[in-house]
C-alpha cells in the first residue's frame, strides 16, 4: 500500500465567503423544510470549518476574517445569523 499525499491547506478565497455563508443557509432550509428536521446545530469545534477560522493557529488571514478575535469570529457570527433566520 502506498502513502497518499494530503493536500496543502490554503486560505479560502475572500470572494467565496458569501457563497459559503449562503451554503449554510441552503443546507438549513433543506434540512428543516425538505427533510423535516426539527432544527440544526452549527458546529464550530474540533477542527471543523468554522473552528479553523476562529483558531489563531489555523487562521493566518490578514483581512477582516483574521487577526483579532472579533475578525476571526466574523464568519461564524455570519453563519449563525443566517441559520437563525
Amino acid at each position: 500500500m502506498g502513502t497518499k499525499k494530503g493536500s496543502v491547506p490554503r486560505a479560502l478565497d475572500h470572494n467565496k465567503i458569501p457563497s459559503i455563508i449562503m451554503g449554510f443557509a441552503d443546507a438549513v432550509y433543506r434540512a428543516v423544510h425538505e427533510a423535516g428536521m426539527d432544527g440544526v446545530e452549527v458546529n464550530s469545534a474540533n477542527g471543523y470549518f468554522l473552528h479553523q477560522f476562529v483558531t489563531p493557529s489555523s487562521n493566518e488571514r490578514i483581512d477582516e476574517y483574521g487577526g483579532t478575535l472579533e475578525n476571526r469570529a466574523r464568519l461564524t457570527v455570519a453563519v449563525v445569523r443566517v441559520v437563525a433566520q
